[in-house]
């Protein structure tokens, strides 16, 4: 498998159809669009292809499908983003250069939440949050400092809410919310969820009743393919730093705390 996508197309433009190196010459011009799009599909429509065309092509680079090559085109971007600093900035590193690759991570990957979540889907959340009568916001394990992090901001500007990190508290939530109210979940991998706990206490079982309830449910997460969404009026995806860094050091908490401020700009543009 190509580590470097962008680098193995270059290298090989010259061995691709008439077809491939059209797909190709759009990789290589459009690379933020390609992780912008919500799906193959768009991305197809955009450039004219098919889904069917940009898989075989990805399959020919080495990849098992577009998804693959995505991941690997985004820790690509980051990489290059991370070696290709400016002389002048570079100048004053030389004291403590791992901390300014560490935090220049952070920022790279706080960088990309708009690539990520689109700016209606703030707009939404923020309305839900305007509108709601009554608010509750759950996390578990270190979700929970996020869940309580939002609440506090909340409460900064006239909102209140409740905040829980218990399972059978959140059972009760559910079974109170009525049409109007939110439930903010944030969940960044779903490892958490049913974990020795029996269905009814689980995070699925709880969103499941506080929709059928008439509540908006929000889910904040990390994992695209977290079987939670289906519960979710909407749902945010976050980039996911602990999961696409080889290293797994960092820690999602910053983004989420970055995306929380993103939400909050909101309010002081209303």
């Amino acid at each position: 498998m190509a580590e470097v996508p962008l680098m193995t197309i270059r290298d090989n433009m010259e061995s691709f159809t008439r077809g491939e190196q059209k797909i190709a010459q759009y990789f290589l011009d459009n690379p933020n669009s390609i992780l912008e799009e919500n799906s193959i599909t768009d991305l197809a429509q955009s450039m004219g292809s098919s889904n069917t065309s940009i898989i075989r092509f990805c399959q020919k680079l080495g990849y098992q499908g577009f998804s693959e090559f995505r991941f690997a085109l985004r820790r690509e971007l980051l990489q290059r983003g991370a070696d290709s600093e400016p002389a002048e900035q570079a100048e004053g590193k030389d004291a403590w250069p791992e901390a300014e690759r560490l935090l220049d991570v952070y920022r790279r990957y706080i960088g990309l939440i708009p690539q990520f979540v689109k700016r209606d889907q703030v707009d939404e959340l923020a309305r839900y949050i305007q509108a709601a009568r009554r608010i509750v916001i759950w996390g578990v394990n270190r979700t929970a400092l996020s869940a309580q992090q939002l609440s506090y901001r909340l409460s900064r500007i006239g909102y209140f809410s409740k905040m829980t990190s218990d399972y059978v508290v959140m059972s009760d939530d559910a079974k109170i919310l009525e049409e109007n109210d939110l439930c903010i979940v944030f969940s960044m991998n779903g490892r958490g969820n049913n974990m020795g706990i029996s269905r009814s206490g689980s995070y699925s079982a709880n969103m499941e009743a506080a929709h059928a309830r008439g509540a908006h449910v929000v889910l904040i997460t990390m994992n695209k393919d977290l079987g939670l969404r289906k519960h979710a009026d909407l749902s945010i995806v976050l980039p996911w730093i602990s999961h696409e860094n080889k290293s797994n050091f960092f820690e999602d908490q910053i983004v989420v705390y970055a995306f929380i401020e993103l939400l909050l700009l909101q309010f002081s543009a209303d």
